[in-house]
């Protein structure tokens, strides 16, 4: 139904990476934190969505505050709409003031505070039995909001309502099936109060007037927002997923590394500078199985220095692949104990066939200390000079796996007369043995190279990113020296990992082209109804001047393994697109699925009427 709309909302709205809900985020409702329950399966919360100020020293609100910023997004809320409203016009006009009314109370809803949470979840004989609830500020307009639910219960549901009176009001009480939870929705003060499971909307009534849980209390503290935007909480406690109806045995868990996890924990917002995100795996006590493999040493200033600072993005790490390796190995073995044994026979057979120990001529061979880097200074455009460097622990034994690979590859084509078999070739540059790979394939644009020296083992996409590397001068400045990468160093608990992002460096080579995909997208899309012109993307100054470089670390503090990005731009669902697309999808194909057996009618400003009307046959589908 309605076929090429949807995949544009869709896109768009949902997967678009738009701002996420509440940015910028208005004071705090303190009702959201209230309400959730002291045992806790699932809880979400984001802040109303506050004007943004231009005056803010927050890049990203100065970005949003941006005249063309705010006339792009007006326009293409207006476009969107007006092309839903015209698709459902056509395939069922009763169905258009539904639409547009759902359409602007998801948009109202989505756009201030609200709190969603699951109390309880289990797996029984008879399905999923669950229990949780949702509080949204709706302001004002919740009168309004009440009788618009009113209105589609009565047209779509009929007796599978119930009015009951809850510390009296009345309330509505919903069975949607046998098996499934009753929902009680209502409205307190100028909240929309739904609880979902018996007796959870009385729950959420009284915890309405008391303080919040430690554990949110808890989770505020470990993880602080300047400004919160959202924030979720996932319970990772094995008892809990067991109870869910994941399959996990304790033995395994500690072997994989989930037995003492408690819990996964995303909280977002703006700092005195841009958006940040800090997401917390809480463990009790220490990382074990795979989390205890992966989460080793800090990284410092000279790990960092291979990387030059101006690297359009780069990323560092501290890995110990043979430690990591073993923790794999342990936790296949656990869960998958013929899949283990096939990869250590498949493993074992490699090492044969290569004449090699792979262990100890490889992966013991091989520092703790990776890099990886695309540098514009040393050739590379974009990504297309991404180099890595590792530390080498054992040159004597590595150089000697290396060789014997090298002559091993040349026995096997060496032989051949053919001009387009691949070679390796190798020459000598700053008193160091390059090599390079020459596939002879016209259709193969690149030619890996790699240098190992005493200290080092260099790979990058081309020979020229080797040579550059080895030609460094004294006048050479790290990735260190930067400001955004030094301050993510320098923290108390420093990075096992950092990741970095030039974003001005990157948008200066991407935005360029962003016009002429738009002009092409757009053409295609007035066929569909919608008129977006290109004239209404924003220019590339009032974009660029907001834009700072980006950071990602991975550190491990005393409740976990933390993830923190810091960034100008947000990633996440649309706040202003995702409610269209979901009263598209849900209200237009209801109204198809009822076969018009309602017809909402308009009988003033924000009240519609359901009126009974004929069955229609289902229309044809109209080629696109």
């Amino acid at each position: 139904m309605y076929p090429g709309i949807i995949e544009l909302v869709l896109l768009l709205g949902l997967g678009g990476g738009g701002l996420p809900l509440g940015v910028p985020p208005a004071p705090e409702d303190p009702m959201m934190a209230r309400v959730a329950p002291e045992q806790c399966v699932f809880y979400t919360t984001w802040s109303a969505m506050a004007e943004p100020d231009a005056a803010s020293k927050n890049q990203l609100e100065q970005l949003l505050a941006e005249p063309e910023i705010r006339q792009f997004a007006t326009e293409l809320e207006k476009q969107i709409m007006a092309s839903i409203h015209q698709a459902v016009k056509e395939e069922e006009p009763s169905a258009v003031p539904l639409v547009d009314d759902v359409a602007g109370w998801v948009k109202k809803l989505l756009t201030h505070s609200t709190a969603v949470f699951i109390s309880d979840l289990k797996i029984a004989r008879r399905g999923p039995e669950i229990r949780g609830g949702m509080l949204v500020h709706v302001g004002p307009d919740v009168a309004k909001l009440k009788e618009s639910l009113q209105t589609y219960q009565s047209g779509f549901l009929r007796d599978q309502v119930e009015e009951v009176e809850i510390e009296g009001a009345t309330w509505y009480r919903l069975k949607l099936d046998r098996d499934a939870p009753v929902i009680t929705w209502g409205v307190k003060d100028e909240y929309l109060v739904v609880g979902l499971g018996e007796g959870n909307a009385e729950k959420i009534l009284a915890r309405m007037a008391t303080p919040m849980p430690q554990w949110l209390a808890d989770i505020r503290r470990q993880v602080p927002v300047e400004r919160t935007s959202n924030l979720s909480y996932v319970n990772l406690k094995l008892d809990v997923l067991q109870k869910m109806g994941i399959p996990i045995s304790e033995e395994v868990a500690q072997q994989v590394g989930f037995a003492n996890l408690t819990a996964l924990i995303s909280v977002s917002g703006l700092d005195d500078e841009g958006f940040v995100n800090r997401t917390l795996l809480a463990i009790d006590g220490s990382p074990q199985g795979l989390f205890g493999s992966i989460v080793d040493g800090r990284l410092g200033p000279e790990d960092l220095g291979p990387i030059p600072a101006d690297a359009t993005v780069a990323a560092a790490a501290r890995i110990d692949i043979a430690k990591v390796f073993d923790a794999w190995m342990a936790a296949l073995e656990q869960i998958d104990e013929r899949g283990h044994e096939s990869f250590q026979r498949g493993f074992e057979q490699m090492g044969k066939s290569l004449k090699l120990d792979l262990r100890k001529g490889i992966i013991e061979s091989l520092g703790d200390t990776w890099r990886v880097y695309n540098s514009p200074g040393e050739g590379g455009f974009l990504v297309t000079g991404l180099t890595a460097v590792v530390d080498v622990k054992d040159r004597g034994r590595l150089g000697l796996s290396h060789g014997m690979l090298v002559a091993m590859f040349r026995a096997q084509f060496g032989q051949s007369t053919s001009r387009r078999t691949p070679r390796i070739e190798q020459f000598t540059f700053a008193g160091q043995e390059v090599y390079f790979f020459d596939s002879r394939d016209d259709d193969f644009l690149l030619a890996p190279a790699w240098c190992l020296t005493d200290k080092e083992l260099i790979v990058s996409t081309t020979p020229q990113n080797i040579k550059a590397y080895l030609s460094r001068g004294e006048d050479f400045k790290s990735l260190a020296t930067v400001p955004r990468a030094a301050d993510a160093l320098s923290s108390p608990a420093g990075p096992v990992a950092i990741g970095y992002c030039d974003t001005r460096k990157v948008f200066d080579v991407v935005y360029p082209f962003v016009p002429m995909v738009a002009q092409a997208i757009f053409a295609n899309l007035h066929r569909d109804g919608i008129d977006l012109k290109v004239s209404m993307l924003p220019s590339y100054p009032a974009i660029r001047k907001h834009l700072r470089p980006s950071t990602c670390t991975l550190r491990k503090t005393g409740a976990g393994i933390e993830v923190i990005r810091r960034q100008t731009l947000p990633m996440g669902p649309s706040v202003i697109l995702g409610p269209m697309s979901f009263s598209w999808m849900m209200f237009a194909r209801m109204s198809h699925a009822h076969h018009a057996e309602f017809q909402a009618t308009e009988i003033g400003a924000g009240q519609l009427r359901m009126e009974k009307v004929r069955p229609v046959a289902d229309k044809p589908e109209t080629p696109r």
